[in-house]
């Protein structure tokens, strides 16, 4: 259990990966400024103390960064080593993560603390519950999501999250109850993190995969890469989320990978986790169940 003191604790919010681009592909400060200040906005709402760095965004010689990586890296290691800061937020997705995560492999934290995120923090995400053995979110404070603020203060308040799911194999006798610990993220990511320090442990795990703007054959080719190294060997459960911004063959394609592929394993679908306009949030590396086509989510925080 991590406990989050709404009087004492911070939130630090940083940009380890993209920041927002304009019409041309390039970096646009004001406009990421402009919403980092929503996000901050909606977390105080919440009764939230939050900090930043003045340099979050800064001219870097590849616009799809949201400054070099001597800097972001720099952030996300103070955030790490402040003993104020309890949460740790990412901006945004987009690209950049994966440079700057295996620097992170040999810092202390000063505590444990709660990563919030998603998309191309899906490897943040491994480097906190592999690695330091902590529990993190999977969801993005942002002015889009803002839908799904009551959602997540539920799930700092430590209580469950349940979602529905669908069985897509139905040649498997299911048992009654399947336990495990949640991981997974985003399908690229995931893939990414294969060979690496952070290759994923999927043993006994409940893996849950989302994609967006990969079209049908792609995602059979990840998923396929994902069979051959052997993911999908020992996992409790496969649950394939939202894959959006992809091609009207998806759903037959995750279902006739399921049928050649995943015949032996538990495999469902479930709605709004993922890039669509709604992501609930939820505990990754944290104990989950599933039962009566539901999803249980224990969530392991507290808010004092």
């Amino acid at each position: 259990m991590i406990d989050f003191n709404l009087h004492d604790d911070y939130v630090s919010i940083i940009a380890p990966s993209s920041a927002l681009r304009d019409n041309e592909g390039l970096m646009d400060k004001d406009l990421s400024f402009e919403k980092l200040k929503i996000t901050l906005s909606l977390f105080e709402q919440q009764g939230f103390k939050c900090k930043y760095d003045e340099n979050i965004f800064d001219n870097c010689s590849l616009e799809f960064f949201a400054n070099n990586k001597q800097e972001r890296l720099r952030q996300l290691k103070e955030a790490l080593l402040d003993p104020q800061v309890k949460i740790i937020s990412a901006f945004r997705g987009g690209y950049g993560a994966a440079e700057i995560v295996f620097d992170c492999m040999d810092i202390k934290p000063s505590e444990p603390k709660i990563l919030i995120g998603f998309s191309d923090i899906t490897v943040l995400h491994f480097l906190f519950n592999q690695h330091y053995k902590f529990p993190s979110i999977h969801t993005l404070i942002h002015e889009r999501l803002q839908n799904m603020l009551p959602e997540f203060i539920s799930v700092m308040q430590g209580n469950n999250v349940q979602l529905e799911l669908k069985n897509i194999n139905q040649s498997l006798s299911l048992d009654s109850e399947i336990k495990g610990i949640t991981t997974g993220g985003n399908l690229t990511l995931i893939c990414n993190m294969i060979g690496t320090k952070l290759h994923p442990v999927t043993k006994n795990k409940i893996l849950i995969i989302e994609e967006i703007g990969e079209v049908s054959y792609r995602v059979h080719r990840s998923l396929l890469h994902l069979f051959n190294v052997g993911l999908f060997d020992e996992v409790s459960a496969v649950i394939f989320a939202d894959f959006t911004v992809s091609d009207k063959k998806i759903d037959e394609t995750i279902q006739d990978f399921t049928l050649n592929y995943l015949h032996h394993i538990p495999v469902y679908r479930t709605k709004n986790i993922g890039h669509g306009p709604v992501n609930y949030p939820f505990a990754m590396g944290a104990k989950a169940l599933i039962k009566d086509n539901s999803l249980i989510i224990e969530s392991p925080f507290k808010l004092v």
